[in-house]
């Protein structure tokens, strides 16, 4: 993931690795560990665009740490493929650009 820290100084992205995605809910991490320091590197980003491979997909984990809203998650850059289509098409629905690569 980048994100845009805001900084004025120069521009500034972060990047930050999602283990999986949670289809209805959002981005999840590998340990329950890593779920506040992520959350709060959200939290300080102005922008946030999510590179996903299509694997991603379908990779779950409990340790959430970003819903998909799209006042979070600006945009998803990925693959589209025959198993993650209707995934990608239901985060269109909620308002989140989609970028196929």
């Amino acid at each position: 993931m980048l994100f845009d820290s805001g900084t004025t100084t120069s521009s500034l992205a972060e990047q930050l690795a999602a283990s999986g995605i949670r289809p209805d809910i959002g981005l999840t991490a590998s340990s329950p560990y890593l779920v506040s320091i992520k959350k709060q590197m959200l939290k300080a980003s102005k922008k946030v665009v999510v590179l996903l491979d299509s694997s991603k997909f379908f990779v779950n984990s409990i340790n959430l740490f970003c819903e998909f809203d799209p006042k979070k998650i600006h945009t998803i850059i990925t693959v589209k493929n025959e198993k993650n289509y209707k995934q990608i098409e239901n985060l269109e629905q909620r308002g989140i650009q989609i970028l196929l690569a």
